[in-house]
């Protein structure tokens, strides 16, 4: 049954609502799919806006020429005589319909087009990251060239040794060298810190629609990463295509956010603007770079519970990184789905949630 808001001339309103009243349903507007709009006199434009939210079907009851340039002035659907029988109104309800219906697929086709083209022109991974994500992590020869050539680059150097020394890491004194970094906290996390700094650029948009900040979003992308290598770990997994995974899951915001024209507040959202979503989006830009299967499939599906393990870890991973007040209920869910213990991993959440600025 299709929902209906009105607005205008009561009177012509209540003998409609009376008339139609068991064929549709009658809700306010933000709910309706189309808004019936009753004018009789020229008054009644003064309780019009000069824009409506939802198709508007205009009923007029009046052969009064100067309203003709009054109509002029909104944005009507259609018009119908308020003289038209109950089927003549409905018939005209569902046109409206068909035509909206039509005309949002075709508009988000567009978009879906131009989101598409977006993607396979996004720039290439920075070198450094191109060179990091070709290492193994036994390749120690080939990590000490990177940690090198890190030192040479000041400004990468100042952005490890920065984010080294904030709280997020704990360590009990300061940093002040690569080198010294790489002693203390290993040189697969210094390479994972590289590959999180050099992905910071794609970050610096206005992501409002999405009710956070660059900063923020980066910042969720790295400590999601860590948890995933954490759980990777304990699992005897593949720690360095888990931390991949769990830095990559929200890239596809990075190229959906300049499609979007409303508030986001899930998946769903994002599909109705822009055709897509944005682990779909990911998953077509990781493609582009050369990201291994098994990481694009779990930020395909970091949103969906599967029985991969692989999948899991950055499902709970994203989870637990979000939701704060349930974070030890979904820790304790995951131990026993995967029967493993992550004391390790309360302990480390603590020191979540640094200031961005600090890091």
């Amino acid at each position: 049954m299709v929902n209906i808001s009105f607005i205008g001339n009561e009177g012509l309103i209540k003998s409609l609502k009376s008339n139609l009243s068991s064929s549709v349903n009658v809700t306010v507007t933000s709910k309706a799919d189309i808004i019936i709009v009753t004018v009789e006199t020229l008054g009644d434009f003064n309780v019009l806006p000069k824009n409506f939210e939802k198709p508007a079907l205009l009923c007029l009851n009046s052969n009064d020429q100067r309203i003709v340039q009054y109509i002029k002035n909104y944005n009507f659907s259609g018009i119908i005589p308020f003289s038209a029988t109950k089927e003549q109104i409905l018939n005209k309800i569902s046109t409206l319909l068909s035509v909206q219906q039509t005309k949002t697929v075709n508009e988000n086709e567009l978009i879906k087009t131009k989101v598409l083209a977006k993607i396979d022109n996004i720039p290439p991974l920075p070198v450094i990251a191109q060179e990091l994500l070709k290492l193994t992590r036994n390749d120690e020869t080939s990590m000490k060239k990177i940690i090198d050539k890190i030192k040479t680059d000041q400004g990468i150097s100042s952005k490890v040794l920065k984010l080294v020394n904030s709280p997020f890491y704990a360590l009990k004194k300061e940093i002040t060298s690569i080198d010294q970094a790489a002693i203390l906290i290993g040189t697969s996390t210094i390479k994972n810190i590289v590959l999180s700094i050099s992905i910071e650029e794609f970050y610096k948009k206005n992501f409002s629609l999405y009710g956070t900040t660059g900063g923020k979003l980066w910042e969720h992308s790295h400590h999601t990463a860590t948890i995933s290598e954490l759980i990777a770990r304990k699992l005897k997994m593949d720690t360095d295509s888990a931390y991949l995974a769990g830095l990559m899951h929200d890239i596809g915001k990075v190229v959906l956010v300049d499609f979007l024209v409303k508030e986001v507040k899930k998946p769903d959202d994002e599909k109705q603007q822009t055709g897509l979503t944005h682990s779909e989006v990911a998953a077509f830009v990781l493609e582009k770079w050369n990201i291994a299967k098994q990481i694009i499939n779990s930020v395909l599906n970091h949103h969906t519970m599967t029985d991969n393990n692989f999948n899991i870890i950055l499902y709970y991973a994203n989870l637990i990184e979000k939701d704060v007040e349930s974070r030890l209920e979904l820790i304790k869910d995951l131990e026993n789905r995967i029967k493993i213990d992550l004391t390790d991993l309360v302990n480390i959440l603590e020191h979540f949630r640094v200031d961005h600025d600090d890091v």
